[in-house]
């Protein structure tokens, strides 16, 4: 659900599977939720300020940067999940059109140009452009690409999404990029304590009829990458120049379609 006391609790923090297809949900609904990223620490186990928010705020002077400008940026949406990939978008005008606004296109087919860079020692290998909460576009990264000598930029003609009769209608878009390579040492590898996965393998083990060691493939890993990842706030697109008209939830059975599931 939305959290957040920023912008009266119009902030939806983006940062597991699941709550991005919520995220996705509310969106189609119509709702402008800021997706943000963040991280916290409970225990011992955890390490925090891994992932984080990215926002424009219009200068690169730190010193220039106050309470007011971060507001502004957040008001903006121009704004960015990530846990180390930085990507800016803009769709038709690369200054009418940024990440956040909404522009109007009357032929059905929109132009989209993104940038994507990020430190050298993380490793980004995809990149899909959402429509409407379902993949329009996929691109594959080399791994071994330094991002920060050799940022990723491209500009693509994408259509709108259509209704039953093949007429454009309204859309957003949002770019993700993923990343498969270990951030380790930078960010350290999540181990799971032996004793908490012995307990919960003992849980399962019960109702199941096996024991602890029969579990074969089935056995949960107990170490868990962080890989790199990255999601961008909407770009919204309308047909008519008014109000977005929002397309509705995306069927569970398109959803689950593996060229939608990244």
């Amino acid at each position: 659900p939305p959290s957040g006391a920023i912008l009266r609790s119009a902030v939806v923090t983006v940062a597991w599977p699941g709550v991005v297809d919520d995220w996705f949900n509310l969106l189609n609904l119509g709702y402008r939720f800021v997706g943000v990223g963040t991280g916290d620490s409970h225990t011992g186990f955890d390490e925090p300020g891994q992932f984080r928010t990215m926002v424009y705020v219009g200068v690169d002077e730190a010193q220039r940067v106050d309470s007011r400008r971060v507001v502004d940026g957040l008001r903006s949406r121009r704004v960015v999940a990530t846990n180390g990939p930085l990507i800016d978008f803009w769709v038709n005008d690369p200054v009418s059109g940024v990440m956040g606004q909404t522009v109007r296109d009357d032929d059905g087919t929109v132009r989209l140009g993104y940038s994507l860079t990020s430190a050298p020692w993380i490793s980004v290998e995809r990149l899909h452009i959402y429509r409407n909460g379902v993949i329009a576009l996929k691109r594959e990264i080399d791994p071994d690409r330094d991002l920060a000598a050799d940022p990723l930029r491209e500009e693509v003609e994408l259509e709108l999404a259509r209704d039953g009769q093949g007429n454009p209608i309204d859309s957003w878009f949002v770019i993700e990029v993923i990343g498969y390579r270990s951030m380790h040492p930078v960010i350290r590898t999540v181990e799971v304590p032996p004793v908490l996965l012995t307990d919960a393998l003992a849980s399962l083990a019960g109702p199941l009829g096996l024991a602890n060691d029969e579990f074969g493939d089935l056995r949960p890993p107990e170490v868990f990458p962080v890989t790199a990842y990255a999601i961008t706030n909407p770009t919204w697109v309308t047909t008519h120049g008014g109000e977005f008209q929002p397309p509705g939830l995306v069927p569970l059975a398109i959803q689950d379609r593996p060229e939608n599931d990244p």
